[in-house]
């Protein structure tokens, strides 16, 4: 049986082009990778390189053009968690803000990945090996290596998580806090079951503080059950009401009327449990979500919520970036407003 012979098809190469126009690899280096030389080129020359380049299908090295000039054209994204999900709603929304913003300014967007075993320090060796031009965070405000990344070489800014030694750009989490007991308050709800973030963020923290300082100003009592040891357990039972929590529902005097959620994703399941169990939404318990992201969940809940625009949020930070890339100032915290969008779970 005659094995089928291999195809091997060599790329045309700079040289290729300056001998078929018959000028030397240098001038045609300053036609077609920009080359800054001194070597002036006629604009009939220019052509017939452009011309022989066209025929013989050459493309430039980006990548060492972009050697030469010190610039790659590429911007990073790493998450604290050592990877992306973009299967998660709320990181899918921040790229699509990134890529979006990339793509105007002509820039490319790489994702970074890490072993999970990987220190710190090699991480950051990673990130700061030339491929970048500059950094985009999404990681909790607790992670090293934000502190690490801010005093290396490689311009970075943190968005949806401040940073206090980087520039950040974040959502008016406490402005969003504020919001959503207001709302259940000109409901007539005078006591609220909040469900916070199983993990530290400095954004949860912040909603969660104001939502509490406003409540005591309008005298709504908040009740809340330490959720933290629910967060190994496998989705979505993590977000099912606790026996503590449902005791909190039913109890006699004062008991809960709505529910805050920390995020959307734990508000449709935490409307889709109450539903399951007996409880009106909102006929009994009323659920608010914090996000306002547009994705088709598995519910049928038109959700109240808070929108964070994360979109915005990422796009600016590319803005802030691309300025840091141009030794420009900016602001050391931005911060974006919200707003309310009220659903059928009120």
């Amino acid at each position: 049986m005659q094995e089928d012979s291999k195809i091997t098809i060599k790329a045309a190469t700079l040289k290729d082009v300056a001998l078929r126009v018959g000028v030397n690899p240098t001038t045609a280096a300053v036609v077609l990778n920009r080359t800054n030389s001194g070597t002036k080129v006629s604009e009939k020359t220019r052509n017939a390189i452009l011309e022989a380049a066209r025929e013989l299908g050459y493309r430039p090295n980006s990548l060492a053009r972009s050697l030469r000039r010190g610039k790659t054209g590429l911007i990073g994204v790493y998450s604290g968690y050592r990877y992306l999900d973009t299967r998660n709603p709320f990181i899918a929304e921040l790229l699509a803000g990134i890529e979006e913003a990339c793509a105007e300014r002509g820039l490319d967007v790489l994702l970074h990945t890490a072993k999970r075993e990987a220190s710190d320090e090699e991480l950051l060796q990673g990130l700061s090996d030339g491929r970048i031009d500059g950094l985009l965070m999404i990681s909790p405000a607790v992670n090293p290596l934000g502190r690490m990344v801010a005093e290396s070489h490689l311009p970075a800014v943190a968005i949806s998580e401040p940073f206090d030694l980087l520039p950040s750009v974040v959502a008016d989490d406490s402005a969003g806090g504020r919001l959503q007991i207001e709302h259940l308050h000109e409901r007539g709800h005078r006591c609220v079951l909040f469900r916070g973030a199983t993990h530290e963020l400095v954004s949860a923290t912040r909603r969660r503080e104001a939502l509490y300082a406003r409540a005591a100003e309008l005298g709504v009592e908040v009740v809340e059950v330490d959720r933290p040891g629910r967060i190994h357990v496998p989705q979505p039972q993590r977000e099912w009401l606790t026996a503590e929590e449902q005791a909190l529902l039913q109890r006699k005097d004062n008991p809960a009327t709505a529910i805050v959620c920390w995020e959307d994703h734990s508000a449709f399941i935490t409307a889709g449990w109450l539903e399951a169990n007996g409880f009106g939404v909102p006929r009994d318990i009323a659920v608010v979500g914090y996000n306002g992201i547009a994705v088709e969940y598995p519910t049928q809940f038109n959700l109240t919520t808070i929108d964070a625009h994360w979109s915005d949020v990422a796009r600016k930070g590319v803005d802030l970036l691309t300025r840091r890339l141009r030794d420009e100032e900016v602001a050391p915290h931005t911060v974006l407003p919200v707003h309310l969008v009220p659903g059928s779970t009120t």
